[in-house]
């Protein structure tokens, strides 16, 4: 990195360092690593594996304020702590109804504070864990989320290292969505649109429910199936 810049920086509009932004300071062997979400009042959002931020206890997410300094507001809890191996992968804020500003996160290795591994957790506007969440184990959902993204509706999307899965705004399985299965490991993003559709850029030799696919970008439908008009082409090299 030019002039040893590490971490989280902020650009201007001409692409030169803001310098009035302050980067957040992890623990020594933290990293940042879910897509970064900003909220109505410009406060960042930020996860992946790490236990303190600006030497304040904050276990793999946390909210700053608009200039990078830690939000003291945002103190989450009903998590436990974790380290390297299982990242926050994916943050979203949901925006209806007495769901509005509620924070949803995703990760590997989550746990809660009993050490039972969850697949999601879904955070108050002030860092407690809301309870009326529907807290699935992986064995009742799936194995390891990547990322997510809120729909307009509040239902979650979710790509994991072995399919895509819609869930209601309250944390239950959305039934109605058709679950695509994806060979292991095959996939680490995802894109979505306001009315559902999906795009997701998959390893080489992936598979859709057992069968190869045509390129590395796949479209789904909004109700889960694989979209076959959309024919993106194949990179040269999968990096």
């Amino acid at each position: 990195t030019n002039g040893g810049l590490n971490g989280l920086q902020r650009l201007n509009l001409d692409g030169s360092l803001d310098t009035s932004f302050v980067p957040p300071v992890l623990n020594s062997e933290g990293y940042l690593f879910s897509n970064i979400v900003i909220d109505a009042a410009g406060r960042i959002l930020i996860g992946g594996a790490f236990s303190t931020v600006g030497g304040q206890p904050r276990p793999g997410i946390a909210r700053l304020l608009a200039n990078g300094t830690l939000d003291p507001a945002f103190v989450p809890n009903g998590m436990s702590n974790f380290t390297g191996a299982g990242p926050v992968r994916g943050i979203g804020i949901q925006t209806s109804g007495a769901n509005a500003g509620k924070v949803v996160v995703a990760g590997t290795l989550l746990s809660d504070s009993g050490n039972v591994r969850r697949s999601m957790f879904r955070f108050n506007a002030d860092g407690s864990l809301d309870s009326t969440f529907t807290l699935l184990t992986r064995a009742t959902a799936f194995n390891s989320p990547r990322m997510l993204s809120i729909l307009p509706d509040d239902r979650i999307l979710v790509v994991s290292d072995t399919g895509l899965t819609t869930f209601n705004a309250n944390g239950t399985v959305d039934t109605a969505y058709s679950q695509s299965t994806f060979s292991s490991a095959a996939t680490f993003w995802l894109d979505a649109l306001s009315d559902g559709r999906a795009y997701i850029p998959f390893a080489s030799g992936a598979t859709i429910n057992g069968n190869a696919i045509a390129q590395q970008i796949t479209r789904f439908y909004s109700d889960g199936t694989v979209d076959p008009t959309f024919a993106p082409g194949t990179f040269q090299r999968e990096i």
